[in-house]
């Protein structure tokens, strides 16, 4: 029988048979990612709202395969997903970009089931929709009719208003404050301690700048940094 892999020993998870991924079962959790954010995506899955267990991590980073991370070992590549069908995924990566094509790779082998992770202090009230695969991280307060997109973090302490629309892919840092009715598009990306006035729509694969306050709309695939925000260039295509 499968053991509760966060209560196992590293001696235990390293010598787990590969023939055992079969017994996963939908509350089994595998992290895509095992940089920082993977490492706080298995702390906030320990405290969030839906009890998960934690069966390992997967990473293309050959050197990585077999250590042991938040008492999980890294189970192998990302094609390797397909050997885990049952357990939801994660996809634990910060930029935009890359989180979009590690979710199309995996489409390509199959239909993996995605996980939306909540920190248990998050607060929100019940008209805020989750799409697959968000990740909201401590601390952070969401009010009335909010839709988060798919694959969207929302990161520790931060705030998003009423009627706001923040759409696939994109990125909230640490501290980020979006006023009601703003629209993220998908792939944009706020920088730590931003704030975004009421209305504002950034766009398509846009990026803010730390600590930046915007009060005009942002074109896509543009970044916008400063007090207030302005164009500083194009960024590549989302």
């Amino acid at each position: 029988m499968l053991r509760s892999l966060t209560s196992a020993s590293p001696t235990d998870i390293l010598t787990l048979e590969p023939s055992l991924a079969a017994l996963t079962a939908p509350n089994d959790l595998i992290i895509v990612g095992t940089g920082g954010h993977g490492h706080e995506i298995a702390w906030v899955a320990s405290e969030a709202t839906i009890e998960w267990r934690l069966i390992g991590f997967l990473d293309d980073q050959v050197s990585n395969h077999g250590q042991v991370i938040m008492g999980a070992r890294v189970l192998g590549a990302l094609t390797d997903w397909t050997h885990y069908s049952n357990a939801a995924f994660i996809i634990a990566i910060g930029s935009p970009r890359i989180r979009r094509d590690v979710v199309r790779r995996m489409q390509t082998l199959g239909r993996p089931r995605f996980a939306t992770i909540i920190h248990r202090s998050v607060i929100h009230s019940p008209q805020v929709h989750f799409d697959e695969g968000s990740m909201i991280m401590p601390g952070s307060v969401l009010s009335t009719d909010i839709r988060v997109g798919r694959h969207t973090i929302i990161n520790q302490s931060s705030t998003v208003g009423h009627d706001a629309t923040v759409e696939d892919f994109c990125t909230l840092a640490p501290s980020v404050t979006l006023s009601g009715n703003v629209t993220l598009c998908e792939g944009a990306e706020i920088g730590t301690g931003s704030s975004v006035k009421q209305g504002v729509r950034i766009g398509r694969g846009a990026m803010i700048g730390m600590g930046s306050v915007v009060t005009k709309d942002v074109g896509d695939h543009e970044l916008a940094l400063g007090v207030p925000a302005r164009f500083t260039r194009t960024l590549e295509p989302f």
